[in-house]
């Protein structure tokens, strides 16, 4: 709206005692009286002159108010162009119609997940329902924490089996270590084993419960009779050892594994010494701690977690491309939101431009009325002064001669009013247009948000995650 002020000074009306003191009016009335028979060539001149001045100052305001109403006149017509609102349709359409392809590929790929889901739940249930499980699953531990455990048990059982085999191992302390590592890991692996079969007691299935109760009837006693043997050996190996000191010859290990079978068969309670007993004491108490932690290890039921976190990898791919649809859709309604409210704020704006300017053209049109009132009022005034001392008679002929002479040149085209009333009506007609384009735009808005939302709520209960 720069325009609106510009050169205002163009307008500034006319002050007829400026004019007089230009023109030096009291020494021009001065000249002619001295002029006698030439008097009415000075008339004609001060005629001419005056004329010349106050139409070169309102010709110069004249073509300026001109460019500037043509000036307002291009911002009027460019303010309220592009609001074709059908064009406008036609995009929205057209954007709306584009993802409607993308959203119908991704349905596609949703009804396949879907119907994998449905499946994979129908068979999970069946899964539960056999086996009458009613709670979830509990996920298992981490497998860093198991190993850690178990790695604590060994080294724990290894320390030991090190502190009481080793020193009294025929082959040497070297072998009686390695020995003992090898007696604590076989142990520990064997009791977290027979603790995670026992879980199949737990089970509905006769199979299941038939391999917990083998378990229960087989693992256990092979447990404690593992350590039994142990306890035997070192026994066996603690006497020989007495035996070499004593005087005895050297008796290889074949020699001890035999002398243990007999200590069993023979003395199968007898222990001879009490490192031998404590070996077999630890040895149950870290067994049992493996069993427990295979036994409590994750959920109740053996292979349920698994299930469950099969079914789970189904739930998550189907909710993860369903959510993905309707963020889709979501996005589409916005896209399509942003773009209407765009070209509304884009009509409001324009409307409101167009108007600003046409009544910026009404005001420039006052002004240049009331300048050319000012002008007009100022030729009066001069002229008036100029012919004031001469006879009446005499007034009024010079009077009217100037007069028309100055009119001649101040005479100004009748345009300005056409163009500002052009100004008005392509406001207007602007206004009225936007005004059309945004109730349709409103419309279309609240359709395209009504349709999405119906597709989203259809979706939603189409597939609806009821786990």
């Amino acid at each position: 709206m720069k325009d609106t002020g510009a050169d205002a000074a163009l307008l500034k009306p006319l002050d007829p005692d400026v004019v007089e003191r230009q023109f030096n009016i009291s020494d021009r009335i001065a000249e002619r009286s001295s002029a006698g028979p030439e008097a009415n060539e000075y008339d004609i001149a001060f005629a001419n002159e005056l004329a010349a001045r106050l139409g070169d100052t309102i010709q110069t305001a004249l073509k300026d108010v001109r460019r500037r109403l043509n000036n307002f006149h291009d911002k009027v017509t460019k303010a309220v162009a592009g609001h074709d609102f059908e064009e406008e349709k036609n995009e929205i359409q057209s954007l709306l119609s584009e993802q409607r392809v993308a959203i119908g590929t991704i349905t596609n790929d949703l009804d396949y997940a879907h119907k994998q889901f449905l499946q994979t739940a129908s068979a999970f249930d069946a899964y539960r329902a056999k086996r009458k499980l009613v709670a979830p699953a509990t996920k298992a531990q981490g497998t860093a924490n198991i190993f850690a455990f178990l790695t604590i048990l060994v080294v724990a059982e290894a320390f030991f089996n090190m502190l009481f085999l080793a020193p009294v191992d025929p082959e040497g302390p070297l072998w009686g270590g390695i020995t003992a590592v090898l007696i604590s890991i076989i142990n520990v692996t064997i009791g977290f084993g027979v603790g995670y079969g026992l879980k199949y007691l737990r089970s509905a299935l006769p199979t299941s419960k038939m391999v917990g109760l083998s378990i229960l009837f087989i693992g256990i006693p092979f447990i404690t009779l593992c350590h039994y043997i142990v306890m035997k050996y070192r026994s066996e190996m603690s006497l020989l050892g007495e035996q070499i000191n004593a005087g005895s010859d050297y008796m290889g290990l074949s020699t001890l594994l035999e002398r243990t079978i007999q200590s069993i068969i023979n003395t199968p309670l007898l222990v001879n010494d009490f490192n031998s007993l404590i070996i077999f004491i630890v040895g149950l108490i870290l067994s049992a701690l493996a069993l427990i932690k295979g036994y409590t290890l994750g959920d109740s039921y053996p292979g349920y977690t698994n299930e469950q976190a099969k079914f789970e990898v189904f739930r998550e791919q189907f909710v993860g491309l369903r959510n993905e649809h309707v963020t889709d859709l979501e996005t589409l309604k916005l896209e399509a939101i942003a773009h209407i409210s765009r070209f509304i704020r884009d009509a409001d704006a324009g409307k409101k431009i167009a108007i600003n300017y046409a009544n910026d053209a009404d005001s420039l049109l006052q002004s240049y009325r009331t300048f050319e009132q000012s002008v007009q009022a100022t030729s009066a005034a001069v002229i008036g002064r100029y012919v004031s001392p001469l006879k009446p008679s005499e007034r009024t002929r010079v009077s009217k001669l100037i007069t028309e002479r100055v009119a001649e040149q101040t005479s100004s085209e009748g345009d300005l009013a056409d163009i500002a009333r052009t100004i008005r009506n392509v406001s207007n007609d602007g206004a009225e247009s936007a005004r059309n384009a945004r109730e349709l735009a409103d419309a279309l808005r609240a359709e395209t948000i009504a349709t999405i939302d119906a597709r989203i709520e259809a979706l939603q209960e189409r597939y609806k995650d009821e786990k």
